[in-house]
């Protein structure tokens, strides 16, 4: 559950990164669009200006220098308002540059998070195959063994096909090992009172 809710939070950082990428770059595209507004703007200003003062006569001397000041204040400020919109034209390309930096670094850690657990599962299975192998070879030399310390004694009928019976559980299937290894196998525990009645 910990490495599934570590990979579900990597993916959804990813998302929310990625959102925020595309957020900057629609951010990028109407900055580019206010400044060449601005620059044609700016450049309307200037023939205006050209215009005008091949037109202005001594007559309209007083308004040629007021029309120039206010044309040098509309320049003014749009420079100035281009040099902002370039400003943070320039901290968009930073920041996204950054947070695809975070983005790649993320991913990159992602794949061995993912590589690390992958090896650390097949590192796991390996280590539990061998001793429950080792103990199934285990249980039976010990159980060839004790049957062999088992001295027989005639039995009845009905002991007899008790025993039979045990024999042929004992030989089943992994399902019946694996109850084995839990301490829940009844045939275990009827071998072993067989065992105790043949003792006495």
């Amino acid at each position: 559950d910990g490495y599934t809710n570590l990979i579900t939070e990597v993916q959804r950082e990813q998302t929310r990164l990625q959102a925020r990428c595309d957020q900057l770059k629609q951010q990028l595209l109407e900055s580019q669009q206010i400044i060449e507004q601005l620059k044609s703007s700016l450049n309307r200003l200037k023939n205006n200006r050209v215009n005008d003062l091949s037109k202005v006569t001594e007559v309209h001397v007083n308004e040629k220098m007021t029309s120039e000041r206010a044309n040098n204040d509309q320049i003014d400020d749009l420079q100035n308002r281009i040099k902002h919109f370039v400003k943070l034209l320039e901290e968009s390309n930073d920041k996204l540059n950054q947070e695809r930096a975070v983005h790649a670094k993320q991913s990159n850690e992602y794949q061995q998070t993912v590589a690390s657990l992958q090896a650390k599962m097949n590192d796991m299975l390996k280590r539990q195959a061998k001793p429950v192998d080792e103990i199934k070879h285990e249980y039976q030399h010990a159980r060839v063994r004790h049957q062999r310390q088992v001295t027989p004694r005639p039995i009845s009928t009905t002991e007899s096909i008790q025993t039979n019976s045990s024999d042929t559980d004992t030989k089943t299937d992994a399902k019946s090992n694996n109850e084995i290894f839990r301490g829940n196998n009844p045939m275990l525990r009827k071998s072993s009172s067989i065992v105790q009645s043949r003792v006495r």
